[in-house]
């Protein structure tokens, strides 16, 4: 039998009664993500997973894996936007300007108008 979880993973008290129940009366939080520190196999088949924060292991079974999900995008401020290209214009490029507007009207560029 394969490990189910490994250190360095997230993972959850899983949703049934009964682990709720068990992370109730140890003293787990019951929807909080936990850190996996150190996993050991058991002779029931299951492996013991001990959490950060926690001396006691679990038995793995008590725990679901919480599956991180990947931004595809964020929303950043405009001005926050003309700050970093205004830093990126001074120390990279060695340009002493303030980026005030930004133009996309190229393939591959976007052109860069200074303040006054």
């Amino acid at each position: 039998m394969t490990q189910k979880f490994k250190v360095g993973d997230t993972v959850r008290f899983a949703a049934t009664p009964e682990s709720q129940n068990y992370a109730v009366t140890w003293g787990y939080p019951v929807d909080k993500d936990l850190k996996v520190t150190n996993v050991t196999r058991c002779v029931t088949g299951y492996d013991l997973v001990h959490v950060e924060g926690h001396h006691a292991a679990v038995l793995s079974r008590r725990f679901e894996k919480v599956e991180k999900t990947k931004a595809k995008g964020v929303l950043v401020a405009e001005a926050d936007i003309l700050a970093v290209l205004t830093k990126f214009v001074k120390e990279e490029l060695g340009i002493d300007a303030t980026v005030e507007n930004v133009i996309a009207n190229f393939d591959e560029a976007l052109l860069l108008e200074f303040a006054a």
